[in-house]
C-alpha cells in the first residue's frame, strides 16, 4: 500500500495550458530571431551588390582611360552618336603601330579584343557569342549603358580625347561613373 501511494504522489508533469504557453513562447523568439536574420541577410545582399559595381565600374573606367590615353585616338567607330563598338589605335615607341584595341558593348558587359593589323576588315568588329575567351574577353561586367563622345570637335577623328559615362546595374543598385581623357600619343 506504501508503494502505491508513493507511485501517484509523484506523478507530476506539465499540463497541456503549460505545454502550449511555451510551445507559444518558443514560437515567438524563432519569428522574432527569423526576421532578423532574413532582414541582415537582405541587407548584407544589398551592400553586396553596391560594392560590385562600384569596384567594377572604377576597374573599368580606370581601365577605359588607361587605353584611351596612351592611343593615338579613336580609329573606328560604328556609330558617331552612341557607338557599340570604339577601336583604339596606337602610335608611339612602345606599342605595335598596328595594334588596335576594340571595345565592344553587348547590352550587359563590355569586351574587347587586341588585333595587330594595319587595316581592320568588317569580321574584325564582329562579335560571336563563341568567341567569348577565344578572341574576345570580358573587360567589365553589370554595365547597364555606355555613352562615349569626342570631347573636342565635331567627330572623333578631329577629336583631343574622349568623354566617357557609364551606368552599372546589379539588382537594385545602380551607379554611374564619367570622366574625360585626352590622347596622350594624337598625331
Amino acid at each position: 500500500m506504501r508503494i502505491k501511494h508513493i507511485l501517484t504522489k509523484n506523478q507530476s508533469g506539465f499540463t497541456l495550458v503549460e505545454v502550449m504557453v511555451t510551445l507559444v513562447i518558443v514560437a515567438m523568439l524563432v519569428g522574432v530571431i527569423g526576421s532578423f536574420l532574413v532582414m541582415h541577410l537582405k541587407s548584407y545582399e544589398t551592400t553586396k551588390s553596391v560594392i560590385d559595381i562600384q569596384y567594377e565600374a572604377q576597374l573599368a573606367l580606370s581601365r577605359l582611360g588607361k587605353v584611351a590615353m596612351e592611343s593615338a585616338g579613336v580609329y573606328n567607330v560604328d556609330s558617331e552618336l552612341n557607338p557599340t563598338v570604339i577601336v583604339f589605335e596606337y602610335n608611339d615607341d612602345y606599342h605595335d603601330p598596328n595594334k588596335k584595341m576594340i571595345f565592344y558593348y553587348d547590352g550587359n558587359k563590355i569586351l574587347f579584343k587586341t588585333i595587330n593589323k594595319v587595316t581592320l576588315e568588317a569580321t574584325d568588329l564582329n562579335y560571336d557569342s563563341n568567341d567569348l575567351n577565344s578572341t574576345w574577353y570580358v573587360f567589365a561586367n553589370y554595365v547597364d549603358s555606355w555613352m562615349i563622345t569626342p570631347n573636342a570637335g565635331a567627330v572623333f577623328d578631329e577629336s583631343t580625347g574622349i568623354n566617357i559615362t557609364m551606368n552599372f546595374k546589379k539588382n537594385d543598385s545602380i551607379i554611374t561613373v564619367s570622366n574625360s581623357f585626352k590622347y596622350r600619343n594624337k598625331y
